[in-house]
């Protein structure tokens, strides 16, 4: 799932792992070579 939230920036949030184990959330910036990675924090579910 992606959200918007500036111009140029996108919040990706997404589970993983078997049975949606641990959750991701990153933050993107679009440049002049494309998106690219600004922030990640992955957490584990228990």
């Amino acid at each position: 799932m992606a959200s918007f939230v500036l111009a140029g920036l996108a919040l990706v949030k997404s589970a993983f792992g078997i049975a949606a184990n641990g959750r991701h959330s990153s933050i993107w910036r679009r440049t002049g070579e494309g998106w690219k990675i600004a922030f990640h924090q992955g957490a584990p579910i228990s």
